[in-house]
C-alpha cells in the first residue's frame, strides 16, 4: 500500500484489511484496559490497605495530595474506558462495513478516528494516560512521605 492516499486500500483483499484493523483494535483495547485496571488497583490499595488513622496524621498537604491522587487515577480510568468504547464500537462498524463490501470506509473512519493526528478519541486517550501519571505521582509522593516518616 506504499504510495497510497489514507483509505485507500488499493487491490488489498477487504476482509484480510478488516481483519488487520480489527486486530490492531483489540490489541489496543486489551492494553488499555491493563492500565485501567492498574489505575484503579493503585487507588484501591490506598483506599483499603494503608492504616487510615497514618494517612489521617499526615499534614494536609498530603491528605489532599492523597485525595487529588485517587480522583485522578479514577478520572484517568473513566477516560481511557470511554476511549476503548469508542474503538470497539468502531470495531463493530468495521464488520458491518466488511459485509457491505465499503473498504474505503473502513480505512477512512479508522485513520480519521484513531489513526495519526489529534482526533477526539485519541486526545481522550492522551488525557486519561496523562491523568493516570500525575495520579501515580501524586499517591508515590504520599508514599514516600509514609515511609520516611519516623
Amino acid at each position: 500500500m506504499s504510495g497510497s492516499q489514507p483509505g485507500d486500500c488499493g487491490a488489498v483483499d477487504p476482509v484480510s484489511y478488516a481483519t488487520f484493523i480489527a486486530s490492531v483494535i483489540a490489541e489496543d483495547i486489551t492494553r488499555v484496559h491493563v492500565r485501567i485496571t492498574a489505575g484503579l488497583a493503585l487507588a484501591a490499595v490506598f483506599v483499603t490497605q494503608l492504616p487510615l488513622d497514618e494517612l489521617q496524621a499526615l499534614p494536609e498537604g498530603f491528605r489532599i495530595t492523597t485525595v487529588v491522587g485517587i480522583v485522578l487515577l479514577v478520572l484517568s480510568a473513566a477516560c481511557l474506558f470511554y476511549y476503548t468504547q469508542r474503538l470497539n464500537m468502531t470495531r463493530i462498524k468495521l464488520a458491518t462495513r466488511v459485509l457491505d463490501s465499503e473498504v474505503r470506509e473502513i480505512a477512512s473512519e479508522w485513520t480519521v478516528g484513531f489513526g495519526a493526528g489529534k482526533s477526539r478519541w485519541i486526545m481522550l486517550y492522551m488525557v486519561g494516560q496523562s491523568l493516570q501519571v500525575f495520579g501515580a505521582i501524586a499517591l508515590s509522593v504520599v508514599t514516600a512521605r509514609l515511609l520516611l516518616h519516623t
